[in-house]
C-alpha cells in the first residue's frame, strides 16, 4: 500500500458514487491537496486536506465500497496526520467511529436538510504514533 499526492480529476470518477453517501467531492473555493491509498496500483481510498487559517480540514474522505474493512481508510488518515501535526485538523463525518479510533473528539452533531446526521469531530496538537 502506498500513500502518495492525487490530482481532483483522479477522484472526478467517484463523484456521482460518493455524492449517493453525501460525501462531497467538489473543490469549493479554496484549492483542496488530494491524497490517494493505492494498492497494486489501483487508487482504493482518498482525501482532500483542506487549509484553514488554523489548520487543516479533511475532505471528501472516501474508500471504494469493495475495499472497505481493509485499513486502507486508517492508513489513509494517519497518513494526513502525520504530514500536518501537530496542527489542528477537523472534519465532517457520516460515521465518526474511525474518528474516535484516532484520537479526534466529538465537537457538534447536526442533521441535513435530507436528515442525515453528521459529527465535527476535531484533532488538536497531537501527533498520532503508531
Amino acid at each position: 500500500m502506498e500513500l502518495r499526492p492525487i490530482a481532483h480529476d483522479d477522484v472526478r470518477p467517484y463523484a456521482s458514487r460518493a455524492a449517493k453517501e453525501h460525501v462531497s467531492l467538489s473543490e469549493g473555493a479554496t484549492p483542496t491537496d488530494w491524497w490517494g491509498v493505492f494498492d497494486g496500483g489501483r487508487l482504493v481510498a482518498f482525501a482532500g486536506l483542506l487549509p484553514l487559517r488554523n489548520g487543516y480540514r479533511f475532505r471528501g474522505a472516501y474508500t471504494l465500497p469493495g475495499e472497505r474493512g481493509k485499513g486502507y481508510g486508517t492508513m489513509l488518515l494517519t497518513g494526513l496526520i502525520d504530514r500536518v501535526a501537530p496542527a489542528r485538523i477537523e472534519a465532517i463525518a457520516l460515521d465518526p467511529r474511525i474518528y474516535d479510533r484516532l484520537g479526534f473528539r466529538r465537537a457538534s452533531e447536526s442533521r441535513t436538510r435530507s436528515g442525515t446526521t453528521v459529527t465535527r469531530v476535531i484533532l488538536e496538537g497531537r501527533r498520532h504514533v503508531w
